[in-house]
């Protein structure tokens, strides 16, 4: 990996957000708030809080794999932190300004090991394996556009 291969990645994981959280940030709380009838749905709220959450296992997995190489991650159930840890009360632009808040702390972290230190900052996810840290990154890139789906659905579902 190159100095510019490392900023480029850690550019698109700040930007890769954003799109997310302007849309998510101007709702109003019946949109927020809003389940489809689709079994197992998530209302937006919801679905950002569960990002944030993501958000903050990013940035942990990312300083296990720098500060304690080798060590294996743990595995977070999604859907129990979603049925299990209230949402409701979570303020849409504390979330989204946390979620940013994250995000470029994560960055920062990442960016501060060499590039040569990217590929022995590894940390083991017990269904993916061995992930350096280009690895994890990726994985919380693509996840605002999954996300962006939903909102997308749910969206369209209250008309």
């Amino acid at each position: 990996m190159t100095d510019t291969e490392k900023d480029q990645i850690l550019k698109t994981y700040l930007q890769a957000a954003e799109p997310l959280l302007d849309r998510i940030a101007v709702l109003d709380g019946k949109a927020l708030d809003f389940r489809p009838a689709i079994a197992d749905a998530w209302t937006i709220r919801e679905h950002l809080a569960h990002f944030f959450h993501a958000d903050m296992f990013c940035y942990t997995r990312v300083g296990i794999a720098i500060a304690q190489p080798g060590t294996t991650l743990f595995a977070w159930d999604e859907a129990l932190w979603n049925s299990n840890i209230e949402s409701s009360f979570m303020d849409i632009k504390a979330l989204v300004a946390g979620t940013r808040t994250v995000r470029g702390y994560t960055a920062a972290l990442a960016r501060s090991v060499p590039t040569s230190g990217w590929d022995t900052a590894v940390a083991v996810h017990p269904k993916r394996g061995p992930m350096k840290i280009a690895d994890l990154l990726a994985i919380y890139t693509g996840h605002a556009a999954f996300h962006m789906e939903y909102l997308n659905r749910n969206l369209a579902a209250m008309k």
